[in-house]
């Protein structure tokens, strides 16, 4: 029943939109915020949204605005493709903020690394719970590259940063493909040489959660079969996917509808200045299990980082 809006929001239906709601006499700000709001309540309702965040980051807006322009003159007459983007951007980031007035929520980033642990990364993970915290995240979940953060580091972390918290996670590169693994500190995770359906499977065993990060990063599939092995979630932003071109991004959605799975959005933060996503669950966790309990029952909506 349900596509994704790229699919559903055809040339047609944008001229159709336009036609109906864009009648001539209305201003250029009119015209442009009533487009907006259009297109956010077709987004919400085509990629079943009703209780996430629409997120609208740069490479959408400049999709949709393109989009637009292209109906031709006599709907857009003297608004220039700076102006429209500039507009939208504000309009549709401004729906998405108050999806859920008055409602706060507690942020949590679930893939971030750290020099402590992963080679690629830049500071430490006192840095990274300083700019975390910085930006009003509530929580951040360290996830080394193949290699869990010990129990005595992440207690020592939380005794100085309290209140806000750090939980331990692991990121498990398998074949092409990479995977969250979160709630699980058994020192196998890093310790085995997995192949898919059996890191699954020990997953699933012991009540753990399980990811793919940034979906589609490095080309247009998935090598591992999450078909028969769904994870709990599809990593549907991330700062290494900002740039995916606009056929991928609907393939992430198309692929995470299919699989009937939950999306989740995180910075996979490699240094203090790469925070940008953020999941907002409905109400702070009391501990590890809590959280994934939470994430596993989709308790909460995806976010922009600051908060």
């Amino acid at each position: 029943m349900y596509e994704f809006a790229g699919d559903i929001i055809t040339r047609d239906l944008y001229a159709l939109l336009c036609e109906t709601y864009l009648k001539e006499g209305k201003t250029k700000e009119e015209k442009i915020e009533q487009y907006a709001i259009l297109y956010d309540m077709m987004f919400r309702l085509t990629m079943r949204m009703n209780r996430l965040c629409p997120i609208y980051d740069d490479g959408f807006i400049a999709h949709i605005a393109r989009e637009a322009l292209s109906l031709g003159e006599e709907i857009w007459s003297g608004v220039s493709e700076r102006e429209l983007m500039e507009t939208l951007s504000h309009r549709l980031r401004h729906c998405a903020k108050t999806e859920k007035p008055g409602v706060s929520g507690y942020a949590v980033d679930c893939h971030v690394h750290t020099s402590d642990g992963s080679g690629c990364a830049n500071h430490s993970a006192e840095q990274m719970a300083e700019a975390a915290i910085a930006n009003n995240l509530d929580a951040i979940i360290i996830t080394e590259h193949n290699k869990l953060t010990p129990q005595r580091r992440i207690d020592e972390l939380n005794e100085k940063y309290a209140p806000f918290r750090l939980f331990s996670g692991i990121e498990i590169r398998i074949d092409g493909d990479d995977f969250l693994v979160l709630g699980l500190h058994d020192e196998t995770l890093e310790q085995k040489m997995w192949n898919y359906p059996d890191l699954h499977r020990f997953v699933r065993q012991r009540g753990g959660y399980i990811a793919l990060a940034h979906a589609l990063r490095y080309w247009n599939g998935v090598d591992s079969n999450i078909f028969s092995f769904k994870p709990d979630a599809l990593e549907l932003y991330s700062v290494n996917i900002d740039n995916l071109s606009w056929h991928t991004r609907q393939n992430e959605l198309k692929l995470a509808n299919a699989l009937q799975v939950k999306y989740i959005a995180n910075s996979d933060a490699h240094s203090t200045d790469s925070y940008r996503y953020c999941n907002i669950l409905e109400k702070a966790p009391q501990d590890e299990t809590e959280l994934i309990k939470l994430l596993k029952n989709g308790s909460y909506r995806l976010g922009k980082v600051p908060v």
